[in-house]
């Protein structure tokens, strides 16, 4: 169908075909089988008919398959048509189901060919799609470890991100430094892809000391963080290496900075102590030379250590155990065996807890010479008798030591009476004085003199 056939006859002059009164040798293009008459005249005007048949065969009905297609660049399509038995496709003249790959949009016309050699064609448009031109961002490039970037594509309508399989535009958390892909798909189904480096940077190892980590309350203690380039420290919003007085024990947290902008925090504990109280100060001593002398302090707290310190004219100094010195670590300090390098010492007692330290007053012991106990006084100057006493103790002066300071001293150093030797002879009663062992001092411009008095019953 659709071709075409030339009629001939011969054996005449004249040739009339019907249908289609047609004269000679006229080419003809029936839609089907058609039986063609010829009326042949001769030059006599003789004429005679004849027919001839021509068979008309079907063209094929030939199909390209699938919807109009478009593909992108870079991408293959299948070339298929139904409804012949052999096909050519051009451009390429290409034969079957081809598989093409072409650059540019392009039109494919193909020719089918039927078992009755009748042939069709039929033509497709190719659509080729550039593909979308992709580009990938992280917000921030570098991020320090545990902190998240975000990750955005440009040129599609969706994103899928590798590793990870993510979709969209992802917070990223990476431990380690990595490389991102972005697959950008366009309106078109096209994709194409992009990378992006997410650097990671490490934390410092940030550490927090408090120096000293006890203290008295109203004291003070510095802060100090260590394996960052910069550190601020709260409570108190302050940077650095602070000094801090807190009223009450305080944990401290530093954050410390790299030089790479990444942050870290660490810890310090502050202890802050209630310093101890003394209830009872030490007390000067008097002593006498080959006699021992005792030093005692209270404080409020079972839990308080003691250190008793000498100052014999080189600063004060802490005591150990032994030779004079025993109890130098408690509330009760023994000197023994008393000599004059004793005499004038200062002593003071440091009362601590830890982080806290709260000191004695200084006080003064002073080692006297001691005569023996005698009915008078030996030196042949004073007079003291009786001695032991028991009611009265008689002083006898002579005439060049009037004048004098007398003082009579129990054992604590404590005055227990005092005059000034204005007459020869003094009494002084003791009937009511508690026995023991008291000193007697007398002291004018020209010495000093110590007795040792015993008062029995």
């Amino acid at each position: 169908m659709g071709g075409s056939s030339v009629l001939s006859a011969t054996g005449g002059t004249n040739y009339l075909w019907q249908p289609g009164n047609l004269n000679g040798a006229p080419t003809v293009s029936p839609t089907v089988n058609t039986v063609y008459t010829v009326t042949v005249s001769d030059a006599n005007g003789c004429s005679a008919t004849t027919t001839v048949s021509i068979v008309v065969n079907a063209t094929p009905n030939v199909v390209i398959a699938g919807n109009p297609p478009s593909i992108c660049i870079g991408t293959s399509y299948l070339l298929n048509a139904t409804g012949a038995s052999t096909y050519v496709w051009m451009p390429g003249n290409l034969g079957g189901t081809p598989t093409v790959t072409p650059l540019s949009t392009t039109i494919y016309t193909v020719t089918g060919t039927n078992a009755n050699g009748c042939s069709n064609t039929t033509s497709i448009t190719l659509t080729v799609n550039a593909l979308p031109l992709v580009s990938a961002n992280a917000n921030p490039s570098a991020v320090c470890a545990g902190s998240s970037s975000s990750l955005s594509g440009n040129g599609g309508v969706a994103y899928v991100w590798m590793p990870g399989n993510l979709n969209g535009s992802p917070l990223v958390a990476p431990n380690t430094p990595t490389t991102y892909t972005v697959t950008a798909t366009d309106n078109n189904g096209c994709s194409n892809t992009a990378t992006v480096f997410v650097g990671v940077n490490a934390l410092p190892n940030v550490t927090a000391l408090a120096i000293p980590n006890e203290i008295c309350n109203g004291g003070s203690a510095n802060l100090q963080g260590n394996g960052a380039s910069s550190y601020f420290w709260m409570p108190g919003n302050i940077f650095g290496a602070p000094m801090v007085f807190p009223n009450a024990t305080t944990t401290y947290t530093v954050t410390g900075t790299a030089a790479n902008g990444c942050s870290a925090t660490a810890t310090a504990l502050l202890n802050v102590v209630a310093p101890p109280i003394i209830t009872q100060q030490p007390s000067n001593q008097v002593s006498t030379n080959g006699n021992s002398a005792q030093f005692t302090i209270q404080s409020n707290n079972p839990n308080a250590s003691y250190q008793w310190q000498v100052d014999n004219g080189f600063g004060f100094l802490n005591l150990t155990n032994g030779g004079q010195y025993s109890g130098v670590n408690t509330t009760t300090l023994n000197i023994a065996n008393l000599t004059q390098a004793n005499n004038g010492n200062l002593f003071r007692c440091q009362v601590s807890l830890p982080g806290c330290v709260v000191t004695s007053i200084q006080v003064i012991l002073k080692v006297e010479f001691a005569l023996g106990i005698n009915t008078t006084s030996t030196q042949g100057i004073f007079g003291i008798y009786p001695n032991p006493a028991t009611s009265t103790l008689h002083i006898s002066t002579p005439a060049p030591y009037l004048g004098s300071t007398l003082e009579l001293r129990d054992m604590s150093g404590r005055i227990c009476y005092s005059t000034t030797l204005k007459q020869e002879e003094v009494s002084i009663p003791v009937a009511s004085w508690a026995r023991g062992v008291y000193m007697l001092h007398v002291q004018n411009e020209q010495g000093h003199w110590v007795y040792r008095v015993l008062l029995r019953d």
